[in-house]
């Protein structure tokens, strides 16, 4: 891709403060959700917020069904870097992630759910999730931009505080963009059916989802 990864851990390994900015952007992605959820849902934007879940329920699926047929040991162990190299990193999911691959590959550990806490590299469920917090907030004209550069620095820290390939991020925007289309069509349907169910908000009326998309 004509992108340098180790020239990105070099610039956050220089700046220290880049660590602990990126990882508390990256660790947004967590919150982002349940605020994203409350506050769509309890804004009356109904239809939004089945979108919004819809795409996310979408992009686990996807990722579920595509990252087995890309483990990889990552980035750390294939460029030999060692914690020493950026000790405010906090994490020992880069050095542990090979390890755990080749103990289930050799029957080893067979706890598959139990270790899979940073065994998924491609696609990158954070790019993912960044992409479309952005889409989520976009409407909201206090919170639009703060929360941009929120997940734009998410996207940026990605890389070495969420031990991605760029190649993962890629991967990844692409099942988002991919999600967002398929939950507008599927809410959509939903919305063109006769005597749609009153839980989802009331979906049958036509001018609530223009309003709210």
């Amino acid at each position: 891709m004509g992108l340098d990864w180790m020239a990105l851990f070099a610039v956050f390994q220089r700046y220290p403060v880049l660590v602990e900015l990126g990882g508390r952007a990256y660790s947004s992605f967590y919150w982002q959700f349940l605020t994203v959820c409350l506050l769509l849902f309890a804004s009356n934007r109904t239809a939004k917020g089945w979108r919004f879940i819809s795409a996310w329920t979408i992009t686990l699926i996807a990722t579920a069904l595509l990252y087995p047929f890309f483990t990889a040991n990552g980035p750390y162990l294939h460029f030999g870097i060692v914690p020493g190299d950026i000790p405010n990193l906090g994490r020992d999911f880069p050095w542990t992630t090979g390890p755990m691959i080749e103990a289930i590959r050799s029957g080893h550990n067979t706890d598959v759910v139990g270790s899979m806490s940073g065994l998924v590299y491609f696609p990158s469920v954070h790019t993912a999730g960044a992409i479309m917090f952005i889409w989520a907030w976009w409407e909201n004209r206090w919170l639009r931009w703060p929360m941009v550069l929120l997940n734009l620095a998410m996207l940026a820290a990605t890389p070495v505080i969420g031990f991605h390939y760029f190649t993962d991020m890629v991967g990844g925007a692409i099942v988002a963009l991919l999600a967002i289309l398929l939950a507008k069509r599927l809410i959509g349907s939903i919305e063109g059916a006769p005597n749609v169910d009153a839980g989802f908000g009331k979906l049958s009326n036509p001018r609530e989802f223009s309003a709210n998309s």
